[in-house]
């Protein structure tokens, strides 16, 4: 039996994790002490593998490569197109200021 609170790697939490799935109440206990493994340790380790599993196949859902490089050239072209609009607009900010400075030095 292992002392508890020694760092464990990521493959021996899977395996431990894998092994205890069917097990629940006194069962698990029992294997959590026979293993020396912390059942609330356990319990975090299995939360954690089970949201990753679900977030690698949730960000995947029917979605191939080239559809998001797709979408991430038109995002990009509309950043360009956002970005030149705003550097006109402060141009003609600039050109409105220097105007009216004109203006009013006439005055």
């Amino acid at each position: 039996m292992r002392k508890r609170g020694k760092p464990r790697s990521p493959s021996t939490k899977l395996r431990l994790v894998s092994e205890s799935m069917a097990l629940k109440g006194d069962a698990l206990r029992t294997w959590c002490k026979e293993h020396g493994v912390n059942v609330d340790e356990l319990l975090s380790w299995r939360d954690l593998a089970l949201s990753g599993i679900e977030e690698s196949t949730g960000a995947q859902s029917g979605v191939s490569r080239s559809d998001l490089e797709t979408q991430v050239e038109g995002l990009e072209k509309e950043i360009r197109r956002k970005n030149d609009a705003l550097a006109e607009t402060t141009a003609l900010l600039v050109l409105q200021k220097k105007t009216k400075k004109l203006f009013d030095e006439e005055k």
